[in-house]
Parts: C-alpha cells; structure tokens; sequence
C-alpha cells in the first residue's frame, strides 16, 4: 500500500524551507487540491516517519484514512523504511463514522499521564497502593469491543490488544509495589506512537475526510493543516508525566 518516491535535491531544499519535518511525497502541483486522491504523504514526528494515504471504495463512495507508522532514528532514513524491523503498524480504513470512538481513544490516552503519576507518587510518598477499579482495569478492552462493533480493522484491533497487555502489566506492577518510573516512561512511550495516529486523524484525517466527501479532493490548507497538526513536540504522553512529577 505504501511505496515511497524518490526526491531530487531541488525538492528536499524546498522543503527543507517550508519545515524540516516534512517528507515530500507529494505530486509537483502547487494547488493540494489537484492532488491526487491516492497519492502518498509522510512526515517525521520526534523519531517516527508517519505515511499517510487515503482511498474510496468505488462502490460505497465512502473515503479512508490510512496510516503506517515506523521508525526514523537512524542516519539513513531511505534504508530504514524499507527494512521490515521499521514498521511499527499499520492503521486501515479509517473513515469519518469513527471519529466519536477515536475522541474517546483520545481522552484515555490523554488521562494516563497524570493516573500514572498520581499513583506513582502516592506509592513512593506513602508506601500506599490505590486500588484500580474495575473502570480503570478494563478502561482499553471497552475501546477495543467499541472498535469492534464498528468492523474496525484487524490493525487497529491488534494494536489496542497489544497496547491492552502492556498496560495491564503495568497496573499489576503497581499492585505488586514492583512498578518503576522507567517502567511507566516505556509503556507510554508505546503508547506515544498510537496517540500521536489519533491526535493526526482528529485534527488532520478528519477535515480532509470531510473535504474529500463534499468536494472529492483535498483542502487547499492540506499541506499547512498536515504539519500544524504534526507539532507533537511539546505534546509527548512520557514528557507530561515527567511534568507531573517535578
């Protein structure tokens, strides 16, 4: 689904210029709304390359947003997203009737910084746990059977089952007095990845799904829209839980 395309040096000053953060893959037309609705777009966010691709299924006339994650902390970007051990995962047939459910996926991604460290803090002050409730214990798993009842695809389901078995290994580290902050930093570091696919279809995927529908092509604020959304740099889950703690 996703090949990426060569650039010569020309394009890569230009955008260079524009933002440092952007991978130009797209076409040489100026106006993003002659785009073609199939074409390929990327950008870097703290140490992962984001592919982005949308698509309409011919029948139903309906869009997707896709989205392919890897990792891009290596000198030779080119060589490493080919490599298989780059890809993280892969996000299909993202459609505008999932936004309700990717607000919520949202806000609980939002949350953990400050549970986390209020429950980390407590614990190392006190030498007392908090008891989890049922509510926090199966908070993922109600996501995941919400995803579920909407045909969502195996990618997203298997990205949330994994994200569901890390944190539940947290939360009984914590109820065992065994929980580090390194290990907390690891799992939201995890989870950083997939928050970010949210944060870009809420305030990015969205408004071109949205386009898309009503005028078939992409906005003419596309390319400023994609990068303005892709400002994670102040907005990391593991930095705001560092916060928490100073």
């Amino acid at each position: 689904m996703f090949e990426s395309e060569d650039n010569d040096a020309d394009e890569e000053e230009e955008v260079e210029d524009v933002e440092e953060n952007f991978v130009e893959l797209l076409p040489e037309e100026d106006d993003p709304s002659q785009f073609n609705i199939y074409a390929l777009f990327g950008v870097k966010i703290t140490g992962f390359t984001y592919f982005i691709e949308f698509s309409k299924d011919l029948e139903s006339h309906v869009f997707f947003f896709s989205v392919k994650v890897c990792q891009s902390d290596i000198e030779n970007d080119e060589e490493y997203q080919e490599s298989e051990d780059s890809e993280l995962f892969t996000w299909t047939n993202l459609s505008l009737n999932l936004f309700p459910l990717f607000v919520t996926l949202l806000q609980l991604f939002s949350s953990l910084p400050e549970i986390f460290a209020t429950r980390y803090l407590t614990l190392i002050n006190t030498q007392n746990v908090l008891i989890w409730s049922v509510e926090d214990s199966h908070c993922f798993l109600t996501i995941i059977d919400r995803f579920r009842e909407y045909n969502c695809s195996d990618s997203i389901l298997n990205t949330l089952f994994l994200i569901n078995q890390e944190y539940l290994s947290v939360l009984r580290s914590f109820d065992n007095f065994t929980i580090t902050r390194f290990e907390i930093l690891s799992f939201l570091a995890k989870c950083d990845a997939v928050y970010k696919v949210c944060v870009l279809y809420d305030k990015f995927g969205v408004a071109e799904l949205t386009n898309l529908h009503r005028y078939d092509s992409f906005s003419v604020n596309f390319i400023r829209n994609l990068l303005t959304n892709a400002n994670f740099e102040d907005n990391n889950l593991t930095q705001i839980f560092e916060n928490y703690l100073d």
